[in-house]
């Protein structure tokens, strides 16, 4: 994780010292990032905090899973449980849209 704040850290520094923004190479490189970021807390959270966010998300889709087709449904269950570890780690998503 030392090396992802790092990396993060010499991106902020870089966008401050140029008069041209990359938006879309910047927002590349932090969706990059977070994927990193996203596989340490996998490997990081218990089996039981992966299985309750599991079990929360497969209560409030109940009713679409039946509606969306199964590759749809396992795109959006990665999303959820990114978005929970997120915050159970209490870590910022890395992304242009969210950052204020």
């Amino acid at each position: 994780m030392r090396e992802i704040a790092k990396t993060v850290r010499d991106l902020w520094a870089a966008a401050c010292r140029t008069e041209y923004l990359d938006l879309e190479g910047l927002e590349r490189a932090l969706t990059v990032l977070e994927e990193k970021l996203f596989a340490l807390m996998k490997k990081q959270a218990t089996e039981e905090q992966i299985s309750q966010i599991r079990r929360e998300m497969n209560q409030s889709a109940e009713l679409s899973r039946k509606k969306i087709p199964a590759e749809e449904m396992a795109r959006l269950e990665n999303q959820y449980i990114a978005h929970r570890l997120f915050g159970a780690f209490e870590i910022p998503r890395l992304s242009l849209y969210y950052l204020t």
